[in-house]
């Protein structure tokens, strides 16, 4: 009789969670433990950023259009942990934050 076999390597790769993607440096986000007010300072940006603030299940609670230097209300804000998304001169950045 006949037989054919096939053999097929898969690797995959494990993430345990969400890394600051701001290498460059350029944005400033603070105080982080945050209590109503959160501070963004972009630099070198050219025009408006988005920010979207992000629960752990990926819900958006604030949605803000901010300059290079603005603050985000977060009174407002439940406390725990978030997710910072900012969208500016076609680059995304993604950082955590706690609010207290």
């Amino acid at each position: 009789g006949c037989y054919w076999s096939a053999a097929a390597t898969v690797t995959v790769n494990t993430c345990t969670g969400i890394q600051d993607q701001d290498q460059a440096g350029n944005i400033s986000i603070y105080p982080n433990p945050a209590t109503d007010v959160l501070n963004i300072d972009i630099k070198s940006m050219s025009g408006k950023a988005t920010v979207d603030l992000l629960d752990l299940t990926g819900k958006t609670v604030i949605h803000q259009t901010i300059s290079n230097t603005d603050t985000i209300d977060m009174s407002n804000v439940s406390e725990g942990v978030y997710m910072v998304k900012i969208v500016y001169d076609e680059k995304t950045s993604v950082k955590r934050i706690v609010k207290q």
